[in-house]
């Protein structure tokens, strides 16, 4: 019954934005809905801690703890999401940038596209869940080309095509799987086949052939990792950022490249018994270095603010990868504690720079200075998120990092800790020289006061920035006391690590 009223609401959400155009009140209700989908994950979770996996409509539809998990993580993000969606549209609408009916479209893609993510972490099929992914790529698709200029439509189709390929790649992998598990018969159902069901695949792992699952495997890293935003076809990613509205783009970097790596570490479960840990692990730590490395190389040069946002998202997909490599399930516990942690914060400032754009009239590093002088609640929540977002403490991503990295010496990883800690370590450099610019900018007097002078007068909204405030507040709070979770984590850990 549960998983039917998470998949209802979204598909509420699409038809009344359907049936009506947007207005204040749709947008509150749409945002309630939200709201109501983090409440029903948060509940799904405690029922399958008490009476285990659940199922829906013939088996078609089934959650365990992994599942629960992630839609605690979508509905959270999508909460912060459509607050911030009111005020982007309010304020597209009175400076006339965007029409009724384009503001209208845009709201019922970005619940189509919520839809989706949620249909993927709840689907009980291999196949239904690629096609749930292919799904969110066409309804992103038209939302970073939103403002219809030559960038925009240049990072859409950038987006579509790299993105098309990718979950191209991920159908063959799927088919590798599929061929692998009906050559071991199973249970005929008239409805559809359970041999591509997730129980069906965890559970005769070991009859699986594993030259099969070798070579589908890697095609289900290269095709979902393309949409994680792992190298070496990553990208799509910065440019689709940069362009999508800002909170499509706390959706994507917070969100919907991780339910592509939760697809990932579904078939890294069924791909370890019946080949054995060795061989995800030494995938997932050469595309995981090569990711960093790219990452930290690129954000040295960045000169926008949702860029470099977007450069930050594949160090930490990176940092995931290199934590599901060591295998264990205190390191998937991080890794998906990580996952929460880097949605919420990034969720969090690409909402913030959609702020500063409204507020400052850009998101260039270089016209952006002193912004804790003349804005300080929007620069202060800047600030603290950057810090959040380095790892620091007493922040979640801290405590996931550490344990990942901890995972990864005790299973004799520890020269990619070594690696992995140098380029952060440029990372953060990078990164504090950037905020540096954009908070505090020219020291002198004079500078601050023309500075102050030139900034848009417009006022951030309370409606923004309450709940960024407080997700700041959660994320230290689960990084100081993670213990409400700890269950959760160690039960959605087990599905991956057996």
């Amino acid at each position: 019954m549960l998983i039917d009223l998470i998949l209802i609401l979204p598909l509420t959400s699409i038809l009344l934005s359907l049936l009506f155009r947007w207005s204040v009140v749709l947008g509150a209700t749409l945002a309630f809905f939200n709201l109501a989908l983090l409440i029903f994950g948060i509940v799904l979770a405690f029922n399958i801690e008490t009476t285990g996996p659940v199922t829906a409509i013939d088996a078609t539809f089934y959650a365990d703890s992994l599942s629960s998990f992630m839609v605690i993580v979508i509905g959270l993000i999508s909460f912060l999401s459509s607050l911030f969606s009111i005020r982007f549209s309010i304020k597209e609408l009175a400076k006339n940038q965007s029409t009724l009916l384009e503001i209208s479209r845009y709201t019922l893609l970005t619940q189509i596209f919520i839809f989706t993510m949620l249909f993927a972490v709840v689907s009980s099929s291999v196949a239904m869940i690629w096609v749930a992914v292919e799904a969110t790529t066409i309804a992103t698709t038209f939302l970073v080309g939103f403002r219809k200029n030559k960038k925009a439509l240049e990072a859409s189709w950038k987006y579509i095509i790299i993105c098309s390929v990718g979950v191209g790649l991920a159908f063959v992998g799927t088919l590798f799987f599929y061929f692998a598990s009906a050559h071991i018969g199973g249970p005929i159902s008239s409805s559809r086949p359970v041999s591509l069901d997730w129980t069906f695949l965890i559970k005769n792992s070991k009859k699986l052939n594993p030259q099969i699952i070798k070579f589908g495997f890697g095609f289900i890293l290269l095709g979902y990792g393309t949409k994680t935003g792992l190298a070496p076809m990553h990208s799509w990613l910065p440019d689709a950022h940069s362009q999508a509205p800002a909170p499509v783009s706390a959706l994507m970097s917070g969100v919907l490249i991780t339910v592509a790596f939760y697809t990932i570490l579904r078939f890294k479960a069924i791909t370890d018994i019946a080949v054995g840990r060795w061989f995800s692990q030494d995938l997932l730590i050469a595309v995981g270095l090569l990711s960093l490395l790219l990452a930290t190389s690129l954000l040295i040069t960045q000169k926008e603010i949702k860029r470099m946002l977007a450069y930050h998202s594949i160090e930490h997909m990176a940092l995931i990868a290199l934590g599901a490599a060591a295998g264990s399930e205190i390191a998937i516990a991080a890794v998906l504690l990580h996952i929460l942690g880097h949605g919420l914060v990034k969720a969090i400032l690409f909402i913030a720079s959609g702020e500063m754009l409204i507020t400052e009239g850009s998101t260039e590093i270089a016209k952006l200075k002193s912004l804790l002088t003349h804005k300080p609640l929007l620069g202060g929540i800047f600030g603290v998120g950057l810090l959040a977002l380095l790892g620091l403490p007493p922040f979640s991503l801290f405590t996931s990092e550490f344990a990942m990295m901890k995972s990864e010496i005790s299973v004799g990883l520890g020269w990619v800790v070594g690696i992995s800690l140098v380029l952060m370590a440029v990372i953060f450099g990078v990164v504090v020289s950037h905020a540096r610019h954009i908070l505090v900018g020219e020291s002198s007097g004079r500078q601050t006061l023309k500075t102050s002078k030139l900034s848009n007068p417009i006022r951030a909204s309370r409606l923004t920035t309450t709940p960024l405030v407080l997700g700041l507040i959660l994320s230290a709070a689960i990084g100081v006391v993670s213990w409400p979770l700890q269950t959760l984590l160690l039960s959605a850990a087990k599905v991956i690590s057996g």
